[in-house]
């Protein structure tokens, strides 16, 4: 889904906003696998949410960029009328938990958390293959 709010917001009347195409490049690059899990709890409401379980190897510059692309996600459709299909979920940030699964390879190294990457060892470090950084867009409500 954000590939895809990303990607309709990168290019308006033939030219291309340089602020929208980064974030596409951004989670183009984390591909799925990059992406936040979440686990499914029920409220005092009785209805269903999601709690965040965020990557603890992410950087929080990349977490910031991440919510501003869910925030511009579009409801509705060209006519004004919501959106076919499921409606979107209710995730919860209260306190993250970590998410099980491995740090993508090969992505600039201020993608990742700055201590998650320290306490890597030379070798985990080699492994992971972290590129050069790269400039960061500053974000409006920085």
């Amino acid at each position: 889904m954000r590939r895809e709010i990303a990607l309709s917001n990168r290019e308006q009347n033939g030219v291309v906003d340089q602020g929208w195409d980064f974030l596409f490049t951004v989670v183009d690059s984390l591909g799925i696998d990059g992406m936040s899990s979440d686990e499914s709890e029920v409220d005092q409401d009785n209805k269903k949410s999601f709690r965040v379980k965020k990557r603890a190897w992410r950087s929080k510059k990349i977490e910031k960029i991440l919510r501003r692309v869910d925030k511009d996600r579009n409801t509705t459709s060209a006519y004004g009328n919501d959106r076919q299909g499921n409606s979107p979920r209710t995730r919860n940030r209260p306190a993250y938990s970590d998410s099980a699964g491995e740090a993508v390879r090969g992505l600039p190294c201020n993608f990742y958390d700055t201590f998650w990457y320290h306490k890597l060892s030379n070798w985990d470090k080699e492994d992971l293959g972290a590129l050069a950084d790269v400039d960061m867009l500053v974000l409006e409500d920085e």
